[in-house]
């Protein structure tokens, strides 16, 4: 059986589509996933059908800044170069790790597979020194790779745009089909009434994904709607004061991957927020709580952000808000609840028998076959 080494910059715990990819190659290859080492993340109690190798950098005892960075990559880049020499195939998921993949692959001979999660070069604010780095490493690289996975439509044109690489297969990073039972239990861990409609913003607190506007909505209407937020991040402090100054707004930390489903299908609605204009990247997001919000059968209150906005309209799964237009989200939020519920759940039943990993599975294995 073939081997496959699937490297990622990353502790892998909340990575789903580098645990998904792997599950998948693990079907018809031998597969292991090289990592970061975490002490804080215990892959003891996972019963994965591939091997987890976590790698320690002794350099982190250093500190921060450019050049103790820089050292850390390349006592990754050399631990994982003996592990991965025998494989057949390398799956460099994001730009750190496609010049490893093709330093192996100049070694040994083997094929790389290059999956570039987002628009690699700029995923966020960010100086323009940086983003021509990154730009001049992906260029010098990206023809070396065998094959081209990325996680979007408009990610897709952007690299044969910018580099001139054609066939780039577009492997969404949707969950695998899931059939939900709803059950209350929002309300009833918050102590919500029955009656009150509840909004779910999954996902990381951060900049970009427009949370201030969401968060002033419920501030200020708190007429029947409530707001959950279940994550972590930068902002949660912020959130958890929220929670405790607004009856309508509700905190919950992060749950585990493989339970955000089922916790989530206990909301009625979904908010996936972002903001344009920041970069590439944010203009063009389909971040996982997007598809996790369908998956759990919730109908979604969307960005005016042409991925997302797509599949919104393509499926007619919720409604649309600009960011930027006063009062837009709370016109949207009024328009969701008053929609017929039975459309929204034939509509979404659609959606997910179309987009689920099972579906996107079938692209990684044409990706390896060819």
């Amino acid at each position: 059986m073939k081997k496959v080494s699937v490297i990622v910059h990353n502790n892998l715990f909340y990575d789903s589509r580098v645990l998904k990819t792997a599950s998948s190659l693990s079907k018809k290859f031998k597969v292991e996933i090289v990592c970061l080492f975490d002490e804080e993340v215990n892959f003891k109690k996972k019963n994965y059908n591939f091997q987890v190798k976590r790698l320690k950098i002794k350099a982190n005892k250093l500190g921060k800044g450019l050049i103790i960075n820089l050292i850390k990559y390349f006592e990754f880049t050399y631990k994982s170069l003996k592990i991965i020499h025998s494989s057949d195939y390398i799956h460099a998921n994001d730009l750190p790790m496609l010049p490893i993949a093709i330093m192996s692959k100049l070694l040994k001979r083997k094929k790389v597979i290059y999956d570039a999660h987002e628009w690699e070069i700029e995923q966020g604010p960010t100086t323009r020194l940086k983003v021509f780095i990154g730009w001049l490493v992906e260029r010098t690289f990206i023809g070396f790779a065998d094959k081209h996975i990325c996680a979007g439509y408009m990610t897709q044109k952007q690299y044969e745009k910018v580099y001139g690489v054609k066939g780039f297969e577009v492997v969404l990073n949707v969950p695998n089909f899931t059939s939900v039972k709803k059950h209350n239990y929002f309300h009833e861990k918050f102590g919500i009434e029955a009656d009150r409609k509840l909004f779910l913003f999954s996902g990381l607190f951060t900049g970009g994904r427009d949370l201030e506007n969401i968060t002033d909505t419920f501030c200020e209407h708190k007429e029947g709607i409530d707001l959950i937020l279940l994550g972590f991040g930068p902002m949660t402090e912020e959130m958890k004061k929220l929670s405790e100054e607004h009856s309508n707004i509700h905190y919950h930390p992060a749950v585990p991957p493989e339970k955000v489903i089922d916790v989530a299908s206990s909301a009625d609605y979904g908010i996936a927020g972002g903001e344009p204009g920041i970069c590439f990247s944010f203009d063009n997001m389909l971040p996982n709580k997007f598809f996790t919000y369908f998956m759990a059968e919730l109908p979604i209150v969307c960005p005016s952000l042409p991925e997302m906005e797509r599949i919104i309209r393509k499926y007619d799964i919720g409604s649309i808000y600009h960011p930027k237009k006063e009062g837009s989200l709370i016109k949207a939020i009024r328009e969701i609840i008053n929609h017929n519920d039975n459309d929204f759940k034939t509509s979404i039943m659609k959606c997910k028998k179309d987009i689920n990993w099972e579906n996107q599975e079938k692209k990684i294995y044409q990706v390896y076959s060819s």
